[in-house]
């Protein structure tokens, strides 16, 4: 292993190792003139860590900061060589951590923290760069993160997640056990991804109060505040849950009079450099109880105004704090610009005492999100088990409907034999054990067409009958009186000629006689049949009478 890279190793090392104290580091940053000429640069950019002041007649004075970026320096840039992700990778650890934009209007202090759609700011990358280690450096931890939004507007704390009908919820603020001052009745959103930071910051920012100015026409007319709360446990309990926030904070631009254009916004420039005078009041103060050698009491105004109040643990207290001091490199703002880097000289006086906050876990949310789980994975269980009885028990209905299945078929196949033992059992008209009725319907109605055919045969038999009987005996007197005749002609003797013509005239009608006979005995015949044929239909109107429903 190269000696760079173990001297890059302890520098990774020792960038979240916690000290007992540390000054406020500031950052200097150039923004960009519009026309950009060479002569109207009224600033030096000796190094990275310093710069000279180009005075005509007077002697250079020469600013020392942390870190000094020239007007072509991206976001990311910042973010990476300025103390920005150090702090991060503290606050991964249990450190509060601070960065806040302190400069003029339109130096560029929204654009460095939020930054436009094309260059995120330091936001984004803060929080892009904490879900990352928890991914690469804490795989096996478990971690909350909650998301404030706030802005301080005309000296009053206002929530930016609760907007009703155009009017926001106003935040008070209480002295906590560590003798900070804290946010009450503010929402918290808490959020699992950077997608979701970044749909609730959007959401906050839409709601924060902006105006127009001649310096500006998108101008920030209150402090806006951004406070990412992270509680960092492990997956075995009883070894505490470290809690450490990391506040973001963008301030309103310190404006003169002059330079705002108009009279409708003075009452928001009274108030916001009302409370920047406030903060350099407290820095003011803080350098110089940093200065003394002995301790000594030195009053330290923080409750003058809310921004001092809620920058308390930052300034002087338990935090890692970054100031990025935002400039324009202008002649015209000249005098803005050496005021921005007198603030950020006092403010990098001001020593911190940052300390790794580690809470018991019955006061942080993580306790209630596990609680709330084991009883969530205990009703889940539960709901498994109701699920496994429930289908045993579709089981056991769907085998007792089998069951009842069977045993109706079984009594169906019963009750059918019965009706066939019982059936067998009834004596009809006829030896054949007679059909159901429904098959019966259409051989009945062949049979009652025969039947009505044979009688009307039997009409016109009996007619046919009552003729040739009465031809009968028509025949039986007439062939009575030919024989009288026939002796009579015999007594009488006729000549042969005669009785010959008489004997042909007698065979004839004897013949046709003959023939009447046969049809009269046919025509019996024929009346003994209908007689039968009556007698067989009186039996069958008696079956189907019985047959019949």
């Amino acid at each position: 292993m190269s000696s760079a890279t173990k001297r890059a190793r302890r520098r990774r090392s020792s960038s979240v190792r916690p000290k007992k104290s540390c000054n406020v580091v500031v950052a200097i940053r150039f923004r960009p003139h519009d026309e950009a000429p060479e002569n109207m640069y009224l600033w030096n950019l000796r190094s990275d860590t310093e710069i000279q002041e180009q005075r005509t007649g007077k002697v250079a004075r020469v600013f020392r900061f942390d870190h000094i970026f020239a007007p072509q320096t991206t976001n990311r840039e910042v973010f990476e060589r300025s103390s920005a992700c150090e702090i991060v990778d503290c606050t991964m650890r249990g450190i509060n951590g601070t960065i806040f934009a302190y400069g003029q209007t339109n130096s560029g202090k929204t654009h460095t923290l939020f930054g436009p759609p094309d260059e995120p700011g330091l936001v984004f990358a803060a929080i892009e760069r904490i879900f990352a280690l928890v991914k690469t450096q804490y795989p096996n931890d478990i971690f909350v993160f909650r998301v404030q939004m706030m802005e301080i507007y005309n000296e009053h704390l206002f929530d930016l997640f609760q907007v009703k009908h155009g009017k926001k919820e106003e935040v008070t603020m209480r002295l906590g056990k560590d003798g900070r001052f804290v946010p009450v009745n503010v929402i918290e959103k808490v959020v699992s991804s950077v997608s979701q930071v970044k749909e609730v910051i959007a959401l906050a920012l839409a709601n924060r109060a902006v105006g127009v100015s001649d310096l500006n026409a998108h101008s920030s007319r209150s402090h806006c505040i951004f406070r990412f709360i992270m509680e960092h446990g492990s997956r075995q309990r009883g070894r505490g849950v470290k809690v450490s926030e990391l506040n973001i904070v963008d301030l309103a631009g310190s404006e003169i009079y002059v330079h705002d254009g108009g009279t409708t916004k003075n009452r928001e420039t009274r108030y916001i450099n009302v409370s920047l005078t406030e903060l350099k009041n407290v820095i003011i103060a803080l350098s110089k109880k940093s200065a003394q050698k002995k301790k000594g009491k030195v009053f330290v105004p923080y409750r003058n105004s809310t921004l001092t109040k809620f920058l308390k643990g930052s300034l002087g207290g338990n935090a890692r704090t970054l100031v990025i001091c935002t400039a324009s490199p202008q002649p015209v703002h000249a005098d803005m610009t050496r005021s921005t880097l007198n603030f950020g000289a006092r403010a990098q006086k001001i020593v911190n005492a940052p300390k790794v906050n580690v809470v018991g876990e019955d006061e942080t949310l993580l306790k209630e999100y596990r609680e709330r789980i084991e009883e969530l994975e205990q009703k889940v269980a539960e709901f498994d088990q109701l699920q496994e009885d429930k289908a045993r028990l579709q089981e056991q209905v769907n085998e007792l409907q089998s069951q009842l299945a069977e045993v109706k078929r079984q009594e169906r196949e019963q009750d059918e034999e019965e009706i066939r033992r019982l059936t067998s059992c009834m004596v009809t008209a006829t030896t054949q054990t007679p059909p159901p009725l429904p098959a019966l319907q259409a051989p009945l109605a062949k049979r009652m067409v025969a039947v009505h055919r044979i009688e009307e045969q039997v009409k016109a038999t009996a007619s046919a009958g009552t003729q040739a009987a009465t031809e009968h005996r028509r025949a039986v007197s007439t062939s009575a009186t030919m024989g009288t005749q026939c002796d009579l002609l015999e007594a009488k003797k006729p000549d042969n000629h005669t009785l010959k013509r008489q004997t042909e005239a007698l065979r004839r009608q004897r013949h046709q006689l003959e023939r009447h006979v046969q049809s009269a005995q046919a025509h019996l015949i024929l009346r003994r049949q209908r007689s039968a044929v009556l007698k067989n239909c009186w039996h069958l109107s008696q079956t189907v009478r019985r047959l019949r429903p």
